[in-house]
């Protein structure tokens, strides 16, 4: 297999062609690699040579790429006729273009990178002449797509959502493959190296200095730190650009030389990081945020804007402080209380870092890579793993009749905190025993029905380690080879009774919720939170998981029917009608796909001012179950969000009333538990507006397999509605 990659430059002072040049040093032997650059800078060629992999450039000027772009293409086509590679693997705009130019020409396979998720937005804020030439390379961009025929890697889902958005090709030409982070550990923390003072409370920022990146607002909100924290200082690192004089305007206005570093490029990143206190990340716009990643790797506090790509790389959020983006009073008071509570040092064995080992490691990611490029080189169109950039449905949305509020919620207790760090600190057991409890109380006193989706080991009043497996606990489970775990999924098991060991076993909670006057449902989160949608997950595997779900259940005298994927990683949809199950939680398609991206953007904002008949969500028929889209993730924890989110789900839920869709909402009781007043209360006033809305027969409460029960009814005598 010949592959043949193409970039911009090899400028040491990029991250992204950083990031390209340790992802193809480590494919391993099986491929035969080589690289063109278009412009002169030339930097990583060292590394480049030293693994082996011969470089040439094409000897473009970056200053005129803008008009070039087509002649590169045409020179790259020379080298492509001469040398035949099975594939084109382009990184960065002008590479992207000119390996398409010549993938049409030699009819040769071409994956491009998608690495920002606004381009779009930012576009349409330069000036004039700037956002009309923009637009014309946009324009161009999505044409040469087409024609030929590329595929897409792309870093983060946001990037490949915003791509398909504005182009309209179909969801199966983007794989998503974020960019890895390399775990090796630092040499230590020497701010002496840096010219900063020993004892100073350290804030530091990576980032070039570009308007996307907020670096201006990182030094306002700084201000705002140092009148609080007197020996605060902030530190940032990235290349000069066009941002930097209003960088240093904003340093000499607010009197911040003497607290403010600004080191410029800088090649020991990781040992800046090391030094931290904590990092702060004021980018309004990323692809994939790379230098969160390695923060969180470091063990140090991250507080950042609220972005999707940084909710993305950090468990949705949870394994990192965020405040409304452009918020400088919001971002400093998170700083404030992130110094304030950094009395000890980074964490490099924390749940933050824990994630980025499991989830970005960059040997895992390079593998990952080389997989996709073999696939298309090797003419196989055929997806090769569930995580493609959209969910699609072989059956279109479906019209209820009436609005429905489904409540599902994901008890997993220590399953959902051991391998994936659900939460960024440990929970008492109490605590959310007690969650549940009071949880139970609020949905009887409202007489509204959830769907309880449980781990299925915590079914269990116990279990011990001997067995067919020569001591191995629990062998009847199949153990996927995910790449990313190096120990025994269950060997954190402690197999021993639940009075020893009750977040590992909860039949007391089972019963609790059985308990419950308001009738609930309880349904299955997998035996032991394994994800389903992970490559390593084969469907075999996964069948076998669901049988141990229902056996375990059975012993409860139950029946499972409904299926929440930990982690929401859908996979292998087609095995859980023959286990029994009838519905699943997923997703709805992006309403405003397809649409032009002033367009969308218009569409977004109203919606989140009065939801529009197109964002309702709707059942789908997937195969022989139901898909039952999630709509709305309850998590109170952030006080500063809490009137927005009560707003918010009301009105989704009047949405649902209008339009007669599904207004779903899920979370864990660990968002109720870690501030049960707060949380309750806002539970409260939402639950209080559905009785309101149930009881004058304009919506109605179902679990997840009562609706599905109606649906299938529906479907089996006259046949369901698609909405239009």
């Amino acid at each position: 297999m010949r592959i043949l990659h193409v970039i911009d430059s090899l400028a040491s002072a990029g991250g992204a062609e950083n990031r390209f040049v340790e992802e193809i040093i480590r494919f391993d032997g099986s491929v035969e690699q080589s690289v063109v650059t278009l412009f002169e800078r030339d930097d990583l060629l060292p590394r480049l040579r030293d693994a082996g992999i011969p470089v040439r450039c094409l000897g473009m000027r970056a200053s005129s790429a803008g008009r070039t772009f087509p002649l590169a293409g045409l020179r790259l086509a020379r080298i492509v006729r001469r040398e035949r590679p099975d594939v084109i693997h382009t990184a960065l705009f002008h590479a992207d273009a000119a390996g398409q130019i010549a993938a049409i020409l030699t009819r040769t396979p071409v994956v491009s990178s998608l690495v920002s998720s606004a381009d779009v937005e930012l576009r349409d804020k330069r000036p004039g002449g700037a956002r009309r030439r923009a637009a014309v390379l946009d324009g161009i961009a999505d044409r040469l797509a087409k024609l030929s025929r590329a595929r897409y890697r792309s870093v983060s889902r946001s990037a490949a959502q915003t791509f398909l958005e504005r182009s309209g090709l179909s969801p199966e030409r983007v794989q998503v493959i974020p960019r890895g982070v390399d775990l090796k550990s630092t040499a230590g923390a020497n701010r002496a190296a840096f010219g900063i003072p020993a004892d100073a409370a350290l804030i530091v920022n990576v980032a070039r200095q570009d308007p996307r990146k907020g670096l201006v607002e990182l030094i306002e909100a700084f201000a705002v730190v140092l009148a609080r924290v007197p020996n605060a200082h902030l530190a940032t690192a990235g290349r000069d650009g066009p941002e930097t004089p209003a960088v240093r305007e904003a340093v000499a206005r607010l009197g911040l030389e003497d607290a403010v570093t600004l080191l410029g490029f800088r090649p020991d990143v990781a040992q800046l990081l090391a030094a931290a206190d904590v990092f702060g990340f004021s980018s309004f716009s990323e692809g994939m945020p790379g230098a969160v990643l390695e923060a969180m790797a470091a063990g140090v506090p991250v507080v950042a804007f609220d972005i999707d790509p940084v909710r993305e790389v950090s468990d949705d959020g949870r394994l990192v402080r965020l405040v409304p983006t452009g918020d400088v009073n919001a971002l400093a008071e998170a700083l404030v209380d992130a110094l304030t509570a950094a009395a000890v040092a980074p964490d490099p064995d924390g749940a933050a870092a824990r994630w980025v080992r499991q989830h970005y490691d960059a040997a895992e990611v390079a593998r990952r890579v080389q997989a996709y490029l073999v696939e298309i080189g090797s003419g196989s169109q055929a997806p090769s793993s569930p995580s493609r950039a959209v969910e699609t449905s072989p059956s279109g949305p479906v019209e209820l009749g009436r609005g429905t509020l489904v409540i599902s919620i994901d008890l997993e207790m220590e399953w959902g905190y051991i391998h994936h760090g659900e939460f960024g600190q440990r929970y008492e057991e109490r605590d959310e025993r007690s969650a549940i409890a009071r949880t139970l109380e609020v949905f009887d006193r409202h007489e509204i029905s959830a769907t309880w989706a449980t781990v299925g080991h915590l079914f269990l009043d116990g279990c011990t380690a001997a067995g067919a497996g020569a001591g191995a606990k629990h062998p009847e489970i199949d153990r996927p080879p995910y790449p990313w775990m190096t120990d025994d999924w269950f060997s954190a098991d402690p197999c021993t009774t639940a009075a020893a060991a009750p977040t590992w076993y909860a039949p007391d909670v089972v019963e609790m919720i059985r308990a419950c006057p308001t009738h609930q449902e309880l349904a299955s989160h997998s035996f032991a939170h394994m994800i389903a949608g992970d490559p390593a997950r084969t469907a075999e595997s996964f069948a076998a998981d669901l049988r141990a779900c229902q056996a375990t259940a059975q012993a409860s005298e139950l029946v499972l029917h409904s299926f929440v994927y930990p982690r929401n990683s859908i996979g292998h949809i087609d095995e859980l009608g023959p286990a029994g199950f009838r519905c699943f939680r997923g997703t709805s398609p992006d309403p405003f796909a397809g649409l032009s991206p002033t367009t969308a953007r218009v569409l977004k904002v109203a919606d989140r001012i009065r939801p529009l008949r197109r964002s309702a969500a709707y059942p789908r028929r997937v195969g022989d179950v139901w898909n039952i889209p999630q709509s709305f993730l309850f998590n109170p924890a952030d006080r500063s969000h809490l009137r927005a989110w009560v707003l918010q789900a009301k009105r989704r839920l009047h949405q649902a009333s209008r339009e007669s869709s599904v207004f779903h909402l899920w979370f864990h009781p660990q968002n109720i538990s870690q501030d049960p007043e707060v949380a309750l209360a806002a539970l409260e006033t939402l639950l209080r507006e559905a009785r309101h809305l149930i009881d004058s027969g304009r919506l109605r409460n179902l679990t997840m397999v009562e609706l599905a029960s109606e649906l299938d009814a529906l479907h089996d005598s006259v046949g369901v509605r698609a909405h239009a």
